[in-house]
């Protein structure tokens, strides 16, 4: 990364729309009608379901052409599956603009869940990803995150469960 990255939490009405923006970016750049089940209604209802103390969504930002920019952002919320895990807290449309991939500022939001989920309590991290998300899938394996079984035959077999301790 060339430029300083500064990941805060959004909690301005401002910040929040910049975050509803690269939700939408996120849901573009996906073909999984799976993860975007109520999307619509998590656009309009943010920041419901990613409330502090347990929930936030995490906003990375860049000085770009003199102007601060929100260029990535993840979510994170209490797990609420097809099986309850207590003090497991789910890790959610984390997503880069394309120009500044590559440049760590994924890993830097990944970690910084991961230590907003400890700091909240959490005792595990868990996400869904799509096993075309190559990129998303090698960096979540150099943190740590571990596959593991789908709570039922019927869950999409393009989609892996994958978790770590926190």
């Amino acid at each position: 990364m060339s430029d300083p990255l500064t990941i805060i939490p959004a909690t301005s009405p401002d910040e929040f729309q910049a975050a509803r923006a690269l939700f939408q970016a996120y849901a573009k750049s996906v073909d999984l009608g799976y993860c975007l089940r109520n999307f619509k209604r998590e656009l309009e209802e943010l920041p419901k379901g990613y409330e502090p103390p347990q929930g936030a969504i995490l906003l990375a930002w860049m000085e770009l052409d003199g102007a601060p920019q929100a260029v990535g952002c993840v979510g994170i919320a209490p797990f609420q599956g097809a099986w309850e895990q207590n003090g497991t807290a789910e890790m959610r449309r984390l997503y880069v603009i394309p120009a500044q991939r590559g440049q760590g500022v994924g890993r830097a939001l990944a970690e910084a869940a991961m230590t907003f989920s400890k700091q909240a309590g959490y005792t595990a991290l868990r996400l869904e990803t799509a096993d075309t998300m190559v990129e998303a899938m090698a960096l979540y394996a150099q943190l740590g995150f571990e596959r593991q079984q789908p709570p039922t035959k019927f869950f999409p077999a393009n989609i892996k469960i994958l978790q770590r301790a926190v």
